[in-house]
């Protein structure tokens, strides 16, 4: 049997957080023992303090849960549910935000146990309660509408074959940087008909960069075209530019977008950008 009680209820508020960089979101386990929907993965979720704000209780409960700092963009969501029996002390109301953090390190408290940064299609998949699932589903759609920086697979094929007809010659081999440069070095390599194709893995060490996988066949002499989806600082481009020319290829460089910060510039491109794409395969 239902109790009324008028104007008693709890408000919660909870945060679908987006890494800046990255644009993964974060899901964090709830333990086995918790009193209720133990072992669910989640977003950050909490009560609201009485006389608190509901962005200011929403920053404390990211901090408390997973040790990040956020910004609060907007809300995506709400929800209203019975924490077991159908009494007013039971009784939550929840408002759901879309947040980003700068930072994807992750610090659980004790109410938590795992933790994983997913693309939002991987966090639809790893989450089994409806509701979570209902709020991620409302970040992809709010998201959709507001970042006009997201690249679909559809998108990508008509970027490829704009830049596919910008080389100005066909390359002996296409080599794409591992990992953004793979698929946009394949595709490339499909429409200008190359057949050859390698892939370079470049790895940060501190402040360098090195290849860290070798090309075994001699290339001296061939004409190759180094590929990467779009350039930031643009450093692992330079190193294995240098890389391939020191073994006596001639290298052209190839990639979708720039940003104002690369340290090179491609010789075939489509334009540069103020933020990072988000692309099909993260």
């Amino acid at each position: 049997m239902s109790v009324s009680t008028e104007g008693r209820f709890m408000v919660a508020v909870g945060a679908v957080i987006e890494h800046a960089k990255t644009g993964r979101i974060l899901l964090i386990k709830r333990s086995e023992k918790a009193d209720f929907s133990g072992g669910i993965w989640e977003e950050v979720i909490g009560r609201m303090k009485q006389f608190e704000e509901p962005e200011e209780a929403l920053k404390r409960e990211a901090l408390e849960e997973a040790g990040v700092s956020i910004d609060v963009i907007k809300p995506i969501s709400n929800f209203h549910i019975f924490r077991g029996e159908k009494t007013a002390e039971q009784e939550v109301i929840g408002i759901i935000y879309w947040a980003k953090t700068e930072s994807d390190t992750v610090t659980l408290s004790e109410e938590h146990t795992d933790y994983q940064w997913l693309t939002p299609e991987d966090a639809l998949h790893l989450a089994s309660h409806p509701g979570i699932k209902r709020d991620i589903e409302a970040y992809i759609r709010e998201k959709g509408t507001t970042n006009k920086n997201i690249v679909t697979w559809e998108k990508l094929n008509e970027e490829i074959d704009i830049l596919s007809k910008r080389v100005e010659s066909t390359p002996d081999i296409i080599i794409g940087i591992v990992r953004g440069g793979m698929i946009p070095a394949r595709m490339l390599a499909s429409k200008l008909k190359v057949k050859q194709m390698f892939c370079l893995s470049v790895t940060k060490m501190g402040n360098e960069r090195k290849v860290t996988t070798e090309i075994s066949e001699d290339i001296s002499g061939k004409t190759i075209l180094l590929v990467e989806d779009m350039l930031e600082t643009g450093k692992s481009l330079i190193v294995v530019k240098k890389y391939l020319e020191q073994k006596g290829a001639l290298v052209k460089t190839a990639c979708l977008y720039t940003m104002s910060i690369s340290q090179i510039q491609p010789d075939y491109s489509l334009r540069a950008v103020s933020e990072v794409p988000h692309f099909p395969w993260e």
